[in-house]
C-alpha cells in the first residue's frame, strides 16, 4: 500500500492544527470564582500551588494545547484526583483553564475555560484595593469603613456614603463583613462593569 507525501502531511498538520489552539477562540467571560481560593481555606476549596511535579504536568499540558503561555498562578483542589486551574495572561487577558490530574496520573482539559478582565485592569483593580486597605500589605480584606472613606475621598471615583456602603453590601457575598481582593473586582465589575478596550 503506498501512501503519497502529501496525504502523510495533510495529516500531520490536520494533528498539529487540532492540538494546537489559540486561547482568544475562548470568548466566554468568567462569572463564577471556579479556582480561586477562599480567604479562610476549608477543606476541600482550592489552594496556592507549589510548583511541583503535578502542577508542572497540568501547566504543561496547558502550554502544549496553547502554546507557550505566561503563567503567573496555578490553584490546586484535591479531591479523587485534582482539579487545576492554571491562570493564564494572553493579548492583555487573563485565562482561567481547569485541568483535571485523575488517580492513575493522566491530565485531562476540562470545560470551562474562560476569561477574567484584561490584566492591566486587574493590576489597577489591585492598586486601587491596596489604597483602600489601611492594615498594610498582609491584611487581605477591606472593612466596610475602609471602604467607604477610600471612595467618598476618593479623586476621580467620588461615590457617596450612602452608595459606597450599598457597594460593599454587593461585594460582602459571604455577609462576612469583609471584602476579599476577588469579591472587590466582582462587585465593582457587577455595579458599573468595565471597559474592555481599555
Amino acid at each position: 500500500m503506498r501512501v503519497s507525501l502529501t496525504t502523510i502531511f495533510s495529516s500531520v498538520l490536520c494533528t498539529v492544527l487540532v492540538s494546537s489552539q489559540d486561547l482568544d477562540t475562548y470568548a466566554e467571560k468568567c462569572v463564577n470564582d471556579y479556582g480561586i481560593p477562599q480567604a479562610e481555606p476549608i477543606p476541600g476549596s482550592f489552594s496556592q500551588c507549589t510548583n511541583d511535579n503535578g502542577a508542572r504536568g497540568a501547566i504543561d499540558l496547558v502550554e502544549h494545547k496553547f502554546g507557550h503561555s505566561n503563567v503567573y498562578a496555578v490553584t490546586e483542589q484535591v479531591v479523587a484526583g485534582t482539579n487545576y486551574v492554571i491562570f493564564v495572561i494572553r493579548n492583555e487577558r487573563t485565562y482561567r483553564v481547569p485541568v483535571y490530574k485523575d488517580l492513575e496520573g493522566n491530565y485531562s482539559l476540562q470545560e470551562g475555560i474562560c476569561y477574567d478582565l484584561p490584566s492591566e485592569q486587574v493590576k489597577q483593580f489591585r492598586t486601587l484595593f491596596r489604597e483602600m486597605n489601611k492594615g498594610g500589605r498582609k491584611d487581605t480584606l477591606l472593612t466596610e469603613d475602609e471602604l467607604v472613606n477610600a471612595l467618598k475621598d476618593h479623586p476621580v471615583l467620588d461615590i457617596p456614603e450612602r452608595e459606597a456602603r450599598m457597594l460593599f453590601k454587593v461585594m460582602d457575598v459571604n455577609k462576612d463583613k469583609q471584602v476579599t481582593f476577588t469579591e472587590f473586582i466582582d462587585g465593582f465589575v457587577a455595579a458599573y462593569g468595565v471597559d474592555d478596550d481599555e
